[in-house]
């Protein structure tokens, strides 16, 4: 359970340490609400395609068409938060660069081992009784040790192996890895003027990245360079969020009209829907309403801030990670019942197994995310120079990780 909240990024301090005074621990709980969000839309895309392609979810709620973007939810918003929490990790000691890394391998492994691991069993028990995978090729051992590795996405593999939804923690793990030296550099960063100009140049690039690299979708390409979109895509959103988070720190926006922006941004997109800039007018209202959520008072927070979008976004990387394991195999067998049955009654069987995955991510995190990320926390609290920097600099429980 993430700490309790308190004021983000108040006034009542310097602005070089406006972040410091709601303290790092401090929970901003409409940013876990946007998690919830960018999760349930992931599922939700995936869901509409398979088991339930059957009920044309696509075309009743047309928004799941775009699911895929609450990846790009998840990279800028990992950005903003990791840098709100571990931007001192930069300044500090070998031990303490190290210490992050523990934390954030503590934050996504043991979920990432669990279903890598499971998805392992259940493809050899399928094979000794005699059943082959639908897609065999996605099950190769060279690929399991690559995930096993977290380097699956770094253009070791041509394609999305194993645990699909793994390959964004790939990416996430890759910026995790040059997140010091960012850190650093956004720490040198002292003026709202040079932050701004920084972003602006940020954006412009991202614009242009956009059309001549990524031709107008950010949805994943599969022509033998998944890797370099797949890196691009995180790096350049990761440091976006940071760069914000940043922002955030020199500049007092708890006045802005964050709830007139994000619906602007939202009426923006919609007229935006069938054309090229689709997907980047989603993202910059993805920025909004990470801005929005972090500051307190505004409409959106509130709304993002509900218990119900709360919890679901503490469980949210469970949920993320657990959904296509479900529809591989509870999944597989619901697919042909929903062809046979009256549209009501499929429509039952659809929720029904929305609820179980839920309710198996539920189970995840209480059982095995939460606590093996306290058992992990612990033994790093007792390692050498790591456990003297987290004591010298208690790290809050607060994370974004996709998926965080």
């Amino acid at each position: 359970m993430l700490p309790v909240a308190a004021r983000p990024f108040s006034s009542a301090t310097p602005a070089r340490s406006r972040v410091d005074a709601a303290g790092a621990s401090a929970q901003i709980k409409a940013l876990t609400g946007i998690r919830a969000v960018a999760a349930l839309w992931v599922v939700g895309f995936h869901f509409a395609q398979s088991p339930l392609g059957a009920l044309g979810l696509d075309a009743a709620f047309p928004a799941l068409s775009y699911g895929y973007l609450g990846v790009d939810l998840f990279f800028l918003l990992s950005g903003f938060i990791i840098y709100h929490v571990h931007r001192r990790d930069a300044s500090l000691s070998l031990g303490g660069v190290l210490h992050f890394y523990g934390l954030r391998l503590a934050r996504m492994y043991p979920v990432h081992l669990l279903t890598l691991c499971g998805l392992a069993f259940l493809v050899l028990a399928a094979r000794r009784v005699g059943i082959t995978p639908t897609h065999p090729e996605d099950f190769h051992a060279v690929d399991f040790l690559y995930n096993l590795l977290l380097i699956h996405s770094w253009g070791v593999a041509d394609d999305i192996h194993w645990n699909s939804p793994a390959w964004s923690i790939s990416c996430e793990w890759f910026a995790y890895l040059l997140f010091p030296v960012l850190a650093l550099w956004l720490n040198r960063l002292a003026s709202a003027r040079r932050a701004t100009l920084w972003l602006a140049g940020e954006a412009a690039v991202f614009a242009l990245a956009y059309v001549f690299f990524f031709h107008g979708n950010l949805d994943n390409k599969f022509d033998g360079h998944f890797a370099r979109y797949a890196l691009a895509r995180v790096c350049l959103e990761f440091t976006f969020g940071a760069l914000c988070c940043r922002l955030c720190s020199l500049i007092d926006m708890r006045a802005w009209p964050w709830t007139a922006a994000v619906l602007a941004g939202v009426l923006v997109a919609i007229l935006l829907i069938g054309t090229p800039l689709r997907d980047i007018a989603i993202v910059v209202v993805f920025v909004l309403m990470i801005l929005a959520g972090s500051m307190p008072g505004n409409l959106v927070a509130r709304v993002l801030g509900l218990p119900i979008l709360v919890y679901l976004g503490d469980i949210s990387y469970s949920l993320y990670m657990i959904h296509v394991p479900m529809r591989m195999t509870l999944g597989k067998l619901l697919e042909p019942r929903l062809l046979q049955e009256p549209r009501a009654t499929a429509s039952m069987m659809a929720i029904g197994f929305f609820l179980a995955t839920i309710a198996v991510a539920a189970a995840t995190y209480h059982m095995v995310e939460a606590p093996a990320r306290r058992w992990l926390r612990r033994l790093l609290d007792r390692t050498g120079e790591a456990g003297a920097h987290r004591r010298r600099h208690r790290v809050p429980q607060y994370d974004a990780s996709p998926m965080g």
